[in-house]
């Protein structure tokens, strides 16, 4: 996760001095940073749906997913379908992480995703306790972001 990062913000970093070296006069900060006054209703119902989805498979592939996640190999010893619950999980990632590009930007999407996985991957492996603090780690960078957009 941490690697992810690490060449999302490089590439970012990369295409903006090359932007800026060209002279181009695209508006980047409504891509990095969202716009959350340009969101409409379809917008909100695609987000909500995307939502519910996650949590639905949440929910029905929960002790599955947690083997997966902390024992890919015994979980593969026992029958579970690790190469569909990892190509599931990307893509509900993926879908989630669309859904949300205009209302919070490029930036704020991508370290929701992958930040709160850093945070807690090394301390603690207990599922539910990440799974806690990953999501007070959202809401609080959500908050943060709707008090610097007002």
């Amino acid at each position: 996760h941490s690697a992810l990062a690490l060449m999302w913000t490089t590439g970012a970093a990369i295409g903006l001095f090359i932007i800026d070296r060209t002279g181009a006069t695209q508006e980047l900060e409504g891509w990095l940073f969202g716009y959350i006054l340009t969101i409409s209703d379809q917008d909100l119902w695609t987000s909500f749906i995307v939502s519910a989805l996650m949590l639905i498979t949440v929910v029905i592939f929960q002790r599955p997913l947690l083997l997966m996640l902390f024992e890919p190999d015994v979980a593969a010893s026992v029958g579970v379908p690790v190469r569909f619950l990892h190509y599931l999980l990307v893509t509900l990632f993926v879908l989630a992480l669309v859904s949300s590009l205009q209302a919070v930007g490029a930036i704020l999407a991508t370290s929701t995703l992958v930040a709160p996985w850093t945070l807690v991957e090394g301390d603690d492996k207990r599922f539910a306790r990440i799974k806690v603090i990953r999501t007070l780690c959202q809401r609080l960078k959500e908050a943060l972001n709707r008090n610097n957009k007002s």
